[in-house]
């Protein structure tokens, strides 16, 4: 196809082996988004599998913010397949910020 959708997963902290699997489509680009309050995440992990690495913390950073990036990246027309996973420590928070 000559346009793709963007997709969107949101969950508690993903497994190590979920950030893996992600990373083994080289075809579809992958965003991952934290939005833990405590936990920086997989950030070494995702440079090392080169997937973009965002730490968003809700003390740092606005979630209202956080939900019109998400929402202009998933809107953006693409050539390509596009992942982003959103997650924070229960998912409460990852699934409040894309409803928003």
């Amino acid at each position: 196809p000559s346009e793709y959708a963007s997709q969107l997963l949101v969950t508690s902290i993903p497994t190590p082996s979920l950030i893996r699997k992600l990373s083994s489509d080289r075809s579809t680009s992958v965003e991952v988004i934290n939005i833990c309050q405590w936990w920086s995440g997989y950030r070494p992990a995702c440079e090392q599998l080169r997937l973009v690495h965002e730490h968003s913390p809700p003390s740092r950073v606005y979630a209202v913010d956080v939900a019109e990036r998400l929402a202009q990246k998933l809107s953006t027309k693409r050539t390509a397949p596009f992942k982003i996973v959103l997650y924070c420590e229960s998912g409460e928070m990852a699934a409040a910020v894309a409803a928003g």
